[in-house]
This record gives C-alpha cells, sequence and structure tokens, in this order.
C-alpha cells in the first residue's frame, strides 16, 4: 500500500513540473538558510566549552561603573594570587601581554631573520588545568616555570623554522635569548583565547597598581557567586578603591557571546539571535510559499479528490497522500538545500568570519531527515487537510473552484510574507543610512590623512628632547610630522583621572586622559578654540615630577571646560586641575571629540603632556592629505625600514587611522549585508508565493476573464481588475510591518551614540519596492491567461 501512495505521489509531482520545480526552489531557499544558521549557531554555542572543567571556570572581570565606565575584561594577576585564600577558589591562572611588560620581548631574531611575537603571552605554568593544550614536543610546564624559556605553536615555529624541529632551538632579543621548550597544537577557531607563543616573566609580580591582566579562577561545586563576589573584591581591592572596584565573575563558557572579549574579536548574541529568526521567518515564508502552490494546484487535484473518494478512498488516506507528496517534495527541496549551502560556503564564512564544518554522517541525515518531516507536517497539513475535506459531489461539481472556503487563510499567509518583506526592506534602508552616517561623522580629529604605529618602546619616541625616531621619520617624502600618542583614538582610552577643579567640585567620573608629545593640535588635526598647544618653548609644559609634586601642561575638550564650571572656552585657560599631588596647567581648549568607537565615546577628555602611565606608546603620523594609495605603501614601507633599523622592531603594527574608523563598523556592515541577504530572499520567495496565489485567483476568475474580453475589456483594464486585489494587501501588510520595524529599529539605533531619524521615505520606498514586486508577478500572470481565446476557455458553458 505504502509503494502504491509513493508511486502515485511521484506521479503527481512529476506530471506538474513547473508547480514542483517552483516548490522545491523555494522551499530549498529557506531551508539552506535556516541550515547554514543552524551551522553557525552551533559554532558559536561551542566555545570554549571543550575546556576543562568548563563548568567552574570563570574569568575575572573589574566593574568600574562608580567611575563612570563599563566592566572590563581585565584584572591584576598580582593581586589575584591572594584568591587562593578565599574559601571556594581552588586555583588562579593568567595571560599577561608581554608587550604591556616590554615590547622589547616580542622581536627576535632567528639565522639573520627578524621576526615579531605579535601573539607572545606570560602565562603561569598551571595553563593546563585552565586551557586544554595538545603538546606536540617538549613540556609546556619548563617552558613557564623559568625565564627565557618558550612554548610556540605549531604554526608560529613553522613561520620562524621552516620545517626544522623546533624544540631546543634559540631566539636572540635585545635582552636576552629565548629557547623553546615546547610545541603545542594550534588553538581552534571556538575559543577566545589567542596566542602563539608563551612564556615565564616575573615582572608583573611588583606590578600593583595595573589592570591590564586576564585572570582566570576554579571554583568548587556550588559556590555562592554573589557573596564571593563580594568576597574576592575586598581581597582585591587597595587604598581608595575599596567600596568603589568590584571583581565580577563571567562563566568562560559565555565569553565569546556575552561578554567582551579582548583577546581577540569575540562574537555577539544579538547577531546570533538575529540570524535565527530571520532565518525562522524565511522558513516560515517558505512554508506559506508551500502552501499557497499547493492550494494553486486546488483546481487540478479537486476531480481527482473527488473520483478518489467516490471509489471509495477515506480522507485519512487522501491526507495521507497529499503529506506524502508534500514529504516528497520537501525532500528533494533540502537535496538542492545542501547543494546550495555547499556552493555558497565561501561566501558565507566570508560573511560570518567563520569557518563551518560540514558534514553528512549518519546523525546528520538523521537530523534532515527529522527536519523534513517537520517541515511537512507545517507545509503540507493545511494543503493536504484542504483538499481532502470536501465531498465528492461538491468537487466533481465544480463548486471548491467558484467558493471561498478558506480564502482568508491564504490571503492572510499572503500578507504575512508580504509584511516580512517590507520590514526587511525598510531595516536595510535604516541600516545603510545609520551606517552612511557613521561613517561621515566628524570625529573631531584628522582621520583622512593620518598613519598610526603602535607598540613602540616609550624610552625611544615619548621624550622630552629630540628623538631620532621621530626625525628620521618626519624627514621622509610625503610625511609632514609625527608625534608619540599613547592611545588609539578609534578604541578609547587606557587610563582616566579624577579631578579636582578650581572652584573646588570634583568630577563625578573619571575623565579619560591621553598622553601625547608636543603640537597635539597640528598632529591629530584638533579644532583649538583658546588658548594655545603644547610648545617645545615652554619647558613647563612637559610632565615633571618631584619627590612630593608633579606638574604638566594640558589641553581640554570645550565639555570638560563646561564640565568645570566655565562659561567660554578662553575662562578655562591658566586654570589648575589636581588629580592626587599632580598640578594640571589648562593652556589649551579644543572642540569637542568622539574618543572611542560608535557605542562607546567620550567627549570629556584632556591631553596631557609628556605624561603616560602606559609602558609602550604609539606614532601618529600625518602624512600629505591628497597622496595616491601606492605613496602610502612607500610610506608605510619606509616606516618599516626605520622601525627594524632604529628599533630593531620588525613586523610592526601600521594603520590607517581611517581604516581603524571603518574596522569599528565592520560588525554592523556584516548586520547589513546579512539582513540584505536575508530580505533578497525573502522577497524571492514571497514572488513565488504571489505566483501561487495568483495562479489560483486567475483561475477561479478564468470565466469572468473570458467574458469580460467578449463585451471588449482591455488585457489593461483586466490587470488592475486582478492587481488591485493584491496591492490592497500590500498595503494592509504595510500597516502591520510599519510599526513593529519602527519599535526594532528605533532600540537597534540607541546602541549607538549618533543617530539618524527614521524618515517616512524609508518605509514608503520598501513598500513601493515590495508593490512593485507584486504587481509585476501578478501581471505577468494575469497577461498570460487575459490573452487565451474566450472561446477555449468557454466552451466546456
Amino acid at each position: 500500500m505504502f509503494n502504491h501512495y509513493l508511486k502515485i505521489a511521484y506521479r503527481a509531482n512529476l506530471n506538474h513540473k513547473r508547480h514542483s520545480i517552483l516548490n522545491i526552489f523555494g522551499l530549498a531557499l529557506g531551508l539552506s538558510a535556516a541550515l547554514v544558521v543552524g551551522l553557525f549557531v552551533q559554532h558559536e554555542l561551542s566555545y570554549d566549552k571543550w575546556q576543562p572543567n568548563v563548568d567552574t571556570t570563570y574569568r575575572v572581570d573589574l566593574d568600574f561603573s562608580s567611575f563612570g565606565f563599563d566592566v572590563q575584561p581585565s584584572a591584576n594577576l598580582n593581586r589575584s594570587q591572594k584568591f587562593k585564600t578565599r574559601s571556594g577558589v581552588e586555583d588562579v591562572f593568567g595571560l599577561v601581554r608581554a608587550s604591556d611588560i616590554d615590547s622589547s620581548l616580542t622581536n627576535v631574531n632567528y639565522g639573520g631573520n627578524s621576526f615579531q611575537l605579535a601573539s607572545l603571552f606570560v602565562a603561569t605554568e598551571n595553563i593546563e588545568s585552565f586551557i586544554k593544550l595538545k603538546i606536540v614536543d617538549g613540556d609546556i610546564r619548563e617552558a613557564l616555570d623559568q625565564p627565557w624559556q618558550l612554548a610556540l605553536s605549531q604554526k608560529e615555529a613553522t613561520r620562524i623554522f621552516g620545517q626544522d624541529r623546533a624544540l631546543g632551538k634559540v631566539l636572540n632579543t635585545q635582552k636576552g635569548v629565548y629557547t623553546v621548550a615546547a610545541v603545542f597544537e594550534d588553538l581552534p577557531e571556538n575559543t577566545h583565547f589567542a596566542f602563539t607563543s608563551l612564556t615565564y616573566n616575573d615582572s608583573y609580580i611588583s606590578d600593583l597598581r595595573t589592570h591590564m591582566h586576564y585572570v582566570y579562577v576554579r571554583l568548587a561545586s556550588n559556590v555562592d557567586l554573589n557573596a564571593l563576589e563580594l568576597s574576592l573584591s575586598h581581597a582585591y581591592t587597595i587604598g581608595d578603591e575599596i567600596d568603589r572596584l568590584k571583581v565580577k565573575l563571567t562563566p568562560i563558557k559565555d565569553i565569546h557571546l556575552h561578554h567582551i572579549s579582548d583577546l581577540k574579536l569575540g562574537g555577539s548574541w544579538e547577531t546570533v539571535l538575529l540570524c535565527f529568526l530571520l532565518s525562522g521567518l524565511l522558513v516560515a515564508v517558505s512554508c506559506i510559499n508551500f502552501v499557497n502552490m499547493s492550494i494553486a494546484q486546488v483546481a487540478r487535484r479537486a476531480k481527482e479528490a473527488g473520483i478518489r473518494k467516490t471509489l471509495g478512498a477515506s480522507q485519512s488516506q487522501l491526507i495521507f497522500q497529499y503529506l506524502l507528496e508534500a514529504w516528497l517534495l520537501t525532500v528533494v527541496a533540502l537535496f538542492v538545500a545542501c547543494i546550495f549551502i555547499d556552493l555558497s560556503m565561501p561566501f558565507v564564512e566570508t560573511l560570518l568570519q567563520r569557518k563551518l564544518p560540514i558534514s553528512y554522517g549518519p546523525f546528520e541525515v538523521f537530523l534532515l531527515f527529522s527536519f523534513s518531516v517537520l517541515i511537512t507536517l507545517f507545509a503540507g497539513t493545511y494543503p493536504a487537510v484542504f483538499l481532502s475535506s470536501f465531498s465528492a459531489h461538491r468537487t466533481l461539481s465544480g463548486e471548491l473552484v467558484h467558493g471561498r472556503t478558506a480564502i482568508y487563510i491564504r490571503k492572510s499567509l499572503l500578507v504575512f510574507q508580504a509584511a516580512i518583506s517590507i520590514g526587511l526592506v525598510t531595516s536595510i534602508l535604516i541600516f545603510n543610512t545609520q551606517l552612511k552616517a557613521l561613517e561621515d561623522l566628524d570625529t573631531g580629529f584628522d582621520t583622512k590623512s593620518s598613519i598610526m604605529v603602535e607598540g613602540l618602546e616609550q624610552s625611544a619616541v615619548f621624550t622630552k628632547g629630540v628623538s631620532s625616531v621621530l626625525e628620521r621619520i618626519e624627514r621622509e617624502d610625503g610625511v609632514m610630522s609625527a608625534m608619540p600618542i599613547d592611545t588609539k583614538l578609534t578604541d578609547g582610552f587606557l587610563y582616566s583621572f579624577e579631578l579636582l577643579f578650581p572652584n573646588g567640585t570634583q568630577s563625578e567620573s573619571y575623565i579619560p586622559a591621553i598622553g601625547t608629545g608636543y603640537q597635539p593640535v597640528k598632529n591629530l588635526g584638533l579644532n583649538l578654540l583658546a588658548g594655545r598647544e603644547f610648545n617645545v618653548n615652554y619647558a613647563s609644559d612637559w610632565f615633571q615630577a618631584s619627590d612630593d609634586s608633579a606638574q604638566a601642561s594640558i589641553i581640554i575638550t570645550k565639555s570638560l571646560a563646561l564640565l568645570a564650571g566655565y562659561k567660554t572656552p578662553q575662562d578655562a585657560i591658566g586654570q589648575t586641575f589636581l588629580r592626587d599631588g599632580l598640578s594640571l596647567l589648562v593652556v589649551g581648549v579644543v572642540d569637542d571629540i568622539i574618543l572611542g568607537n560608535n557605542r562607546e565615546s567620550y567627549s570629556q577628555v584632556l591631553f596631557i603632556c609628556g605624561f603616560s602611565l602606559n609602558t609602550d606608546t604609539n606614532v601618529i603620523v600625518n602624512i600629505e592629505s591628497d597622496l595616491s594609495i601606492l605613496k602610502q605603501a612607500q610610506i608605510t614601507n619606509k616606516l618599516q625600514n626605520i622601525l627594524a633599523n632604529e628599533l630593531e622592531m620588525f613586523e610592526p603594527r601600521i594603520s590607517l587611522v581611517s581604516d581603524a574608523i571603518q574596522n569599528n563598523l565592520n560588525a554592523d556592515k556584516r548586520v547589513l549585508k546579512i539582513v540584505s541577504l536575508f530580505g533578497v530572499l525573502a522577497i524571492v520567495i514571497a514572488c513565488i508565493g504571489i505566483f501561487g496565489l495568483a495562479s489560483f485567483t486567475i483561475h477561479q476568475k478564468r470565466r469572468e476573464i473570458a467574458l469580460r474580453k467578449v463585451l471588449g475589456a482591455t488585457p489593461i483594464s483586466i490587470i488592475n481588475l486582478v492587481a488591485k486585489e493584491f496591492v490592497l494587501l500590500v498595503l494592509i501588510s504595510a500597516l502591520l510591518a510599519w510599526p513593529i520595524t519602527y519599535f526594532l529599529m528605533s532600540q537597534w539605533l540607541q546602541e549607538f551614540n549618533t543617530q539618524i531619524n527614521q524618515a517616512i521615505w524609508m518605509y514608503l520606498s520598501a513598500t513601493s519596492l515590495v508593490l512593485a514586486v507584486t504587481w509585476s508577478t501578478v501581471t505577468c500572470i494575469v497577461f498570460i491567461a487575459a490573452g487565451k481565446s474566450p472561446a477555449e476557455v468557454l466552451r466546456a458553458e
């Protein structure tokens, strides 16, 4: 019996090739999107789940909210060692960037070739208790037990030594010689850790003030986290930090999606959720399309159902038959979807910036089979019940074809499809407009003709006297000037001050501080409103410290001047701000800048001359504004040669400031591409659904159309007659889509410091596009129907 049903299902689909192909194509698009998103979600949720003791391992974060800032994913490893004395803490592990201790530690030489260990970290020797490492050569504990030992990843070892065995090889630096004591397998992608080399260095032990280390703790089972966080906060804080700085424990398995991951670019739970919701909507649209296409076949299948009922078939048998036909289509659609996935995977991996492994083992095949059954039940039940529910008399007499049974359900499905399409297109327009506004945003400093060189030794360029390195850079053709600066303006700030103003008030939050050399107004392209900038001719400008006091000159932004109580920028000139024995003389006021990224930025900022709390520094290089890309690349190469010759600094991090601005928008641009892709797919699938419903409607009206043609109606008038019904449905869908889209996009826009207004033209344009697509689809079908001879249609009457 089942074989008989299977043959009938196969022949039914084969006899209606156009209907089957459109149904398969529309369903395959939706299913391929759902399967890709499933792979993406599975990959994102797998981060660090494979680490040892993952359920009891936490990262130590610091809550700076009382200082006016957010929770930061860093702490002080030296202070955190005291956690071991607290009940509930079993072990403490730490990672410290070697460049934060001494940038020269990362520059090595082997066989006459120079390399930079860009991802070199100092680690405590208990690393294997926290990170699952596969050691392929040597002993990792030996590498992390004594100074000047090194553990390399396989990729890093191959980069430096080629195919030679790395163990025992030596790497020369300015201050010592590394010996390779271990080689480990490269870390997999699904971890928030990002190191390629490890070493031992105890310099951090004397550091109690810097919160720039990555600290992890392993806890006992069933620990009260809230109580433990309070206990660890008391153990961690010193001096005026007590009751202000708080320790927060973040589960290691939640870092990638739910928290800041400073070691490498983290994921986004919002992006995962967005992809999941969009794929769900696309599958729903595909299933609705499947329903509409199946209903479009009702005229051809109605009499078949009536005859089979007359011959004794029950409704349940007919339902099973139609569901089997739907299942066959779904299986083929899944097969086509898998082909789509394989062909599009390079594009998808580039879009999502993830490597998504694909396998078709027994478990995956079982999941696909289960998925096909669910889709069949979801998309095929209504058409099956609808086609099998009428009596033989009604179907054979033609009442089904002329009736209005379930028409409201089918129209509602079309409204749902069109509403999703309008919402997605509107979102695309808002996304694009917002990102364009952010790209064109005036940051208050020069972003077009500046190059940032990162990670230089502070003593080489951050000097009161003449720096030979800066002199060499400024002599290069196309370079206007160069200045040390300890902060990347596009990333935010690294330290801040609590200030006491001359009027006796104290800043409610900490003020971001940026250490610079002379002439920051010129070198950063700032707009000077009052006073002057730092000048080498003013000896007091540069930071000076004695046993009991220190002083320096500062330039503040207009917002900071207003915060200090001055009505005009000129009023702030000559005033002195105080900070723990440090006297800061205001010599200049500049227009506000946007320090940080698009979501977290600060305008109340001070620039301090000759002062920095960082161990290394950067150099901002101003170049001529009209240089070609080739000339910019030549300057970059010259900078690399200068740093190699003067500082023995190899493979330095050099980038355009404008590129950093664009990098801050990359995540949002990726979301825009995802929404755009789903928007296009939704419109294509909706077109297929409109085709199905329009075909059904035209078949119902075929005699009416023929009679109107006999009475002299033109094709245009007939098109208008049918299309206005669909236009009305699209307008109804717009009324549903607009408020929902407005609410969701308002929530998204609130994440940015600078927001656009949701203009009415965006909503009208999206609605007009869906209207145009709907009108074109319906017009094509009606035009074909109107071209038939009335005699051919009416001859049965």
